[in-house]
């Protein structure tokens, strides 16, 4: 006599069998998209607005290093941010992988200072290397007879909007020559956009401009009837040591033909620099930093703000935590980077 419990051990390892083979035609069913990706990486790099030359820098970049990174599995692209602070502040949380940004905003970051303050040091984010610098230039009407910056004593010159990078650097260099931005001088607050018009129109004898070389706006300050000169800036010791992102660099004077000076002219700037988050995988930062050193020249040709960089320029004036990745690279290839900050 056949019992119940005899009939329901076929039936469960029979059902039981049913189900294995519905979960394996299921298995076989599903669409590809659920399938394991093998689809590139994408790589981003932020920059400033379209039109600064810091969203150049980052185009340069993506365009040199795009074949080594397609062979490591990733693409690179750029992406326009609202200014560094917000670069710097999406590369530590992980939305960019890379930033473009001017050295002093980098050094705020990296010190827990100005929009850091209430957050403190931002100690993930890193340097890998510099590109071109933003030279602090000081021009001046020939009539005004400005030779140095001791002779803006009771001149009218525009110092830039407050809050701007020229009315920063502008305050910075009078009160390290003694003189004061109330009292010394006749202070003017023009956009900078304005200021070489302005001084055109005999509105103001001079004017500071912190940017690269060259500058199309600075070229029509020269383009006048009035002659006009840059005025070097020197004895900036006390500005190198009280800031150390600033560095002694020189105006290329050839890049104005119809400038009053006929040797280049020395001043103080800061350089742009490649960022990167800690989190970044060591070859992929030596990978795009081996690969733009290796094509240097085709770096020079896709710009005039870098046509006359060195390997040297682009370890100058680093940040002095620098990522790993290009750590190595450095190591391995024999750069010292006692110039870091």
């Amino acid at each position: 006599m056949i019992t119940l419990d005899r009939l329901r051990l076929p039936f469960l390892i029979l059902l039981s069998g049913f189900f294995l083979l519905t979960s394996c035609d299921r298995e076989k069913e599903k669409p590809d998209d659920e399938a394991p990706s093998t689809a590139p990486q994408w790589v981003t790099i932020g920059t400033d607005e379209a039109t600064a030359l810091s969203h150049v820098t980052g185009l340069s970049i993506a365009k040199i290093a795009g074949k080594k990174l397609e062979a490591m599995g990733f693409n690179i692209r750029v992406k326009t941010t609202d200014g560094p602070v917000s670069s710097l502040n999406a590369v530590d949380a992980g939305d960019l992988d890379f930033a473009v940004v001017s050295s002093d905003v980098l050094y705020e970051a990296a010190r827990g200072l100005g929009p850091w303050a209430a957050q403190g040091p931002q100690t993930d984010l890193l340097a890998v290397f510099t590109v071109h610098a933003e030279s602090v230039s000081l021009l001046a009407a020939e009539d005004a007879r400005i030779e140095t910056l001791e002779d803006l004593k009771g001149k009218r010159v525009n110092i830039g909007t407050p809050g701007s990078k020229e009315r920063m650097s502008s305050a910075l260099v009078l009160e390290n020559a003694g003189l004061d931005l109330e009292t010394d001088i006749r202070a003017e607050e023009a956009l900078t956009a304005e200021a070489p018009g302005i001084l055109q129109d005999s509105r103001i004898d001079a004017f500071f401009v912190t940017t690269e070389h060259p500058n199309d706006s600075i070229k029509t300050a020269f383009a006048g009837n009035r002659k006009v000169r840059f005025v070097p800036i020197t004895n900036t010791r006390r500005i190198l040591l009280r800031f150390p992102y600033y560095i002694q660099t020189r105006i290329p004077v050839q890049f104005y033909p119809g400038a009053a000076n006929q040797e280049d002219v020395e001043t103080i700037g800061y350089k742009i620099s490649l960022v990167a988050s800690a989190r970044v995988p060591n070859d992929l930062v030596s990978g795009i930093l081996g690969e733009v050193f290796d094509d240097i020249e085709s770096l020079r040709e896709l710009n005039p703000a870098f046509r006359y960089l060195t390997k040297e320029d682009m370890t100058e004036g680093m940040y002095r935590m620098i990522h790993r990745g290009a750590l190595y690279y450095y190591m391995r290839n024999g750069y010292r980077l006692s110039c870091c900050f």
